[in-house]
């Protein structure tokens, strides 16, 4: 869809967003505009790709569960078509759920890479889902020592190529917060995504 949509309206601005610091100083009113901030299909393309590749050499491979513990903002969007450009599955734990059932949540898809805060990294230390990752990727300031930086690659050089999949092939993974048993994981396949585009 990304690769259509650049070719239909590459200047289209693709996904919106208002910066805190505006908010702020927005007093609530309709009389007053809320400046948004934004970016273009192309610019979203360009950085889905350049992560891709980045993801790619970091060894992330088609099949692989990766968690996508981030705020909804350009990094998560970035980064969540990145992994599905080469058929990885990003798998979304639900940030209301308690320590222990994120670590449930984690046994549960197996997942080869997580992709967070470094606050998150510490909020889940100890559970063996997670201190057993094969890669660890963070995102902002952080002390201690990861497998990579996302923002480092974000700059990759390169391109790799769509990974082919079928129609129930899981495209994204997302989880409840357990809090009536067991997080449960909900399979979105690419069907599923597909007819929601379709849809909207």
């Amino acid at each position: 869809f990304l690769e259509k949509h650049l070719q239909e309206f590459p200047d289209r601005p693709i996904l919106k967003w208002v910066d805190m610091n505006h908010r702020k100083s927005w007093n609530g009113t309709a009389d007053k505009d809320l400046e948004h901030q934004s970016i273009s299909v192309a610019q979203l393309h360009f950085m889905s790709n350049r992560l891709a590749k980045g993801f790619a050499d970091l060894g992330i491979e088609k099949g692989d569960r990766v968690i996508l513990f981030v705020p909804m903002s350009v990094p998560l969007y970035t980064a969540m078509f990145a992994l599905q450009k080469i058929g990885a599955i990003p798998t979304f734990l639900d940030s209301w759920a308690r320590r222990d059932q994120l670590g449930v949540s984690a046994e549960v898809c197996s997942p080869k890479a997580m992709i967070s805060f470094e606050q998150a990294f510490d909020l889940c230390a100890g559970a063996p889902a997670f201190d057993s990752l094969p890669i660890k990727v963070v995102l902002g300031p952080h002390s201690k020592t990861y497998d990579a930086k996302l923002e480092d690659l974000q700059q990759s050089q390169g391109e790799v190529e769509i990974s082919p999949v079928a129609q129930e092939d899981t495209a994204l993974i997302t989880f409840t917060t357990g809090s009536s048993g067991t997080p449960k994981g909900a399979n979105r396949t690419h069907r599923f995504l597909a007819a929601q585009h379709y849809a909207l």
